[in-house]
């Protein structure tokens, strides 16, 4: 990951990487099938926040909501 001035934030060594806010990315590696990834938490300064061991993750009000199995919709 890099800014707009082209510096290095985080070196290339997840195979999953998307902004979560301004200060956090959501970061992973795949799981067993293909499209599935294990993700966490990293901060902007490559500071592991959460490990990469949930399926989703999301932020409200500066709390973090995980889950470990995808939801089943009926």
């Amino acid at each position: 990951m890099i800014n707009s001035n082209n510096d290095m934030l985080i070196n290339y060594k997840y195979e999953f990487l998307q902004a979560l806010d301004s200060l956090e990315l959501l970061y992973g590696n795949r799981a067993k099938y293909f499209g599935e990834y294990y993700i966490g938490v990293i901060g902007l300064n490559d500071q592991i926040k959460i490990p990469n061991k949930y399926k989703f993750i999301t932020k409200k009000n500066n709390l973090y909501i995980v889950t470990t199995e995808k939801s089943k919709s009926h």
